[in-house]
């Protein structure tokens, strides 16, 4: 299921498959493949949320 993460800076990154990302043995760090065969790594403290594509996020819902 494709999904998305939130970057602390507003960046998002879109991961198409699950098997496309690598979690470093502590926990402390991702490695996410692109498509363009590069890869980016990102820090745990980073990621301030993820978001399954096609889902509302937050913002899109409404409270009573």
């Amino acid at each position: 299921m494709p999904f998305r993460i939130i970057r602390r800076n507003g960046d998002p990154v879109e991961v198409t498959s699950a098997e496309l990302v690598f979690i470093s043995a502590q926990g402390s760090w991702v490695m996410l493949e692109l498509p363009n065969d590069a890869s980016t790594r990102i820090s745990a403290s980073d990621i301030i949320r993820m978001e399954v594509i096609g889902f509302p996020t937050p913002e899109d819902l409404e409270f009573l």
